[in-house]
């Protein structure tokens, strides 16, 4: 693969930028980058596989409006940044040291069988056969315990061991650490020892044992002072503290080297590290920094560190810089070994013209990668950039089966979800998602997937709470409540808990209003809080409850119509209470200023305040209210039963004063709109028209309405009605027999004439 790769020249593609310009302008992709890379030349660079394989797939967060707001035509789901992981360079501990230095001196003077052994030794060193190298120089410490070789044999036999360990046989890495301890601990002055405590820290740290990793080489650069190995040892020492997750005491680590060796290639390393480490966390722009110094002294930096080209592509992405991102991620195509494969590098490529809004470069780009890996991830997160630009459902149910058991194909159902909420088909979405929420371990997808379910519930249980789909709302809420329980805007469970209002199941609402904080609300939810709460209690039989309740909410801060709601309804409960006067001062104060009310909540307003005007002797006003509640309920729709009452007790009040003409016209609306036998005083009020009738001089009507009411079922009424019939039928009696007496003197008049 290196060899094919290395028929590439950078110059068919972007050259890193010049950092005399800061922000060189926008090469002409005609020159540079190729509207279509050449599939060959794509191909010719194979990426080491593994690393961080992230990608850079849109996440959305749907706007969180008021719960019962009316929805607009364009709400829904909004795009965020595009999201980029961070390159994870991870310092490198196991790189292979050389073994310790030859033997200083002649090895003249050695007998046959030091001589012998000890070239089978350097045999053994030179076939790298490491294990019979280990075993050797255990044989020579053995036999030859005064050697003159014996140290040499004492840190060598340790440096085969750590080869063993290198080589993957980890159970080698403390015979390496128990061999080079002794040889140090009998040679403290070696020569041989900074370099046999740096191999052991690095067995120690890889081992997971970080603070004795650190404590070798605390004694080194204690020790060694300025010796070639202490920069070594500052390198080490810092990649461990990173490994630690102590990155302070790590970049004090390589501040030293880049103060002490700067331009060696230890101090580059040192800052690459520092540079890798403030990417990571975020620090972008001083990232970018310590990275430009890294390329001004090393522009050839990227062949012994690949990853350092990813590394400077996804930092300008997240700097929103997506020319030099794009720059950098074409060299990363070319030069491979990069920590993604070459299908995400592509995807990114898409991306950052994505993110320019050049969909049709985007996409030329998405499709390749299609094409040329069909079943890679990249291939995948291109699916998805698609099928978000053609609002392709298909692409996603497909990608979703195929990738079931992989973070991309819970991508792919996410954002099929977001197409459905997209086109308000909320309970698509939640459907679609059902399975993913429910998996038990946590990712950023499903903590995304989380979220947008829970905004579909929202939304969903606002459309039915609109439309009136109570029972609908109510079997959608039912089985999801102790999960959605603290997990959706307390607005939307008073909507929930007004919905089992409507189904009269008022111990559902209670309950429900129970888990609702009213200092959790805005004042415009308030309103809708207090009264559904006080609305349940009274459909529950506990009126003492629901006073308290209204009482309570009418001291918080609320909008002038609920305010004016509240004090409607606690009015209502003090008038049953007996309380007319409190009852009737609240009842005006809801009728004062601006009409916030709807006209037929205020028309039931004025005709309790009539009622109750009338009741305490204060007929001329009860009238006044009475006709300003027909008034209002007249051109207010569907208010044909309130009308009926409002004339039932104006008619009753005209009776009352004498007036029974008027009491005529207001009893016949009344009866005529619907007043019937149900209503508690509808016999009473029909005897009531009865003798207005009478008083009117209407006697055949009045006697056919006291035959109905002879017929009824008030005893007391049909008495009444059929003594009022016989003094009827007796007053016409009596004036028949005067008319019959005045004829027959008129008679005898005539003849004695």
């Amino acid at each position: 693969d290196q060899e094919d790769s290395s028929q590439i020249t950078l110059e068919e593609h972007p050259k890193t930028p010049d950092k005399s310009e800061k922000h060189p302008k926008t090469p002409d992709r005609s020159e540079n980058h190729p509207e279509m890379p050449d599939k060959n030349l794509l191909m010719a660079s194979s990426p080491v596989p593994g690393g961080d394989r992230g990608n850079s797939v849109r996440i959305k967060i749907s706007k969180q409006g008021r719960p019962h707001a009316a929805v607009s035509a364009d709400s829904g789901p909004e795009e965020v940044r595009d999201r980029h992981d961070p390159v994870k360079v991870l310092p490198k501990l196991d790189d292979t040291l050389p073994f310790s230095p030859g033997i200083k001196g002649s090895v003249e003077g050695l007998s046959p069988d030091e001589a012998f052994l000890f070239g089978r030794i350097q045999e053994a060193m030179e076939i790298s056969d490491f294990e019979k190298g280990a075993l050797l120089t255990g044989q020579f410490m053995d036999l030859f315990p005064g050697s003159k070789l014996y140290e040499s044999m004492s840190f060598w036999r340790g440096d085969f061991y750590y080869r063993l360990w290198t080589n993957g046989a980890k159970a080698s890495g403390q015979d390496a650490i128990r061999n080079f301890a002794y040889a140090i601990d009998r040679y403290p002055d070696s020569d041989l020892k900074p370099i046999a405590y740096i191999k052991m820290a690095q067995i120690s740290s890889m081992s997971g044992d970080y603070f004795q990793a650190i404590g070798y080489m605390g004694i080194l650069i204690g020790q060694a002072k300025e010796t070639e190995y202490v920069p070594l040892a500052y390198l080490t020492r810092g990649k461990i503290y990173l490994n630690m997750g102590q990155p302070e005491k790590a970049i004090k680590d390589f501040q030293i080297l880049l103060d002490k060796q700067p331009g060696t290639k230890i101090a580059k390393e040192a800052n690459f590290l520092i540079g890798s480490y403030y990417h990571m966390m975020g620090l972008y722009e001083e990232a970018e920094r310590r990275l430009d110094e890294l390329a001004d002294s090393d522009p050839d930096l990227y062949i012994e560190y690949p990853e350092y080209l990813l590394l400077r592509a996804k930092n300008y992405l997240y700097l929103n810089d997506y020319e030099r991102a794009r720059d950098f991620l074409f060299k990363a195509v070319n030069i491979g070994k990069q920590p993604e494969t070459i299908d995400l590098l592509l995807s990114r490529i898409g991306d950052t013209y994505h993110n320019q809004e050049k969909e049709k470069e985007a996409e030329k780009y998405y499709r390749m990668v299609i094409d040329y890996y069909p079943d890679s991830e990249g291939a995948s997160i291109a699916k998805l950039r698609l099928a978000d630009y053609f609002s392709d459902i298909t692409i996603l149910d497909d990608l979703s089966k195929e990738k079931e058991t992989e973070p991309i194909g819970e991508l792919a159902t996410l954002e099929k979800a977001y197409q459905l909420f997209e086109k308000k088909k909320y309970s698509a979405v939640l459907e679609s998602l059902r399975d993913l929420i429910a998996k038990p371990v946590q990712t950023e997808t499903r903590t995304d997937a989380k979220r947008l379910y829970n905004h579909a519930v929202a939304k969903e249980i606002t459309r039915l709470y609109d439309a009136g789909n109570f029972n609908d709302l109510i079997e959608l809420y039912d089985p999801e409540k102790f999960r959605l329980a603290g997990n959706i805007d307390p607005h939307i469970t008073v909507l929930v808990a007004c919905a089992f209002n409507n189904m009269h199941k008022y111990d559902d609402a209670i309950s429900t209003f129970s888990e609702i904080k009213p200092y959790d609300l805005d004042s415009a939810s308030k309103g809708d809080y207090f009264y559904g709460l006080a609305t349940g209690y009274l459909g529950a039989g506990d009126a003492g409850k629901a006073q308290r309740v209204l009482e309570e909410g009418l001291k918080n801060e609320l909008k002038n119509g609920d305010r004016k709601r509240l004090a409607a309804l606690l009015a209502d409960l003090y008038r049953k209470a007996g309380l007319l006067h409190d009852a009737y001062a609240l009842y005006q104060s809801t009728v004062t200023g601006k009409g916030e009310l709807p006209d037929s909540e205020t028309a039931r307003v004025y005709l309790s305040m009539g009622s109750i005007a009338a009741g305490q002797g204060d007929l001329k006003t009860s009238v006044t209210l009475l006709t300003k509640c027909l008034s209002i309920a007249d051109k207010a729709k569907d208010q044909n039963e309130l009308i009926q009452s409002a004339n039932m007790e104006l008619g009753k009040v005209f009776y009352i004063t004498g007036d029974h003409a008027n009491a005529v016209k207001a009893f016949e609306r009344g009866f005529e709109l619907g007043y019937g036998p149900e209503k508690t005083d509808y016999w009473q009020n029909r005897y009531r028209l009865a003798l207005s009738y009478l008083k009117a001089g209407h006697d055949l009507k009045a006697e056919e309405v006291l035959n109905e009411v002879s017929e009824g079922q008030d005893t007391v009424l049909q008495q009444r009605a059929q003594i009022k019939l016989n003094t009827i039928s007796l007053d016409r009696q009596l004036k028949r027999l005067a008319i019959g007496s005045d004829q027959e003197m008129k008679q005898i008049n005539d003849q004695s004439q």
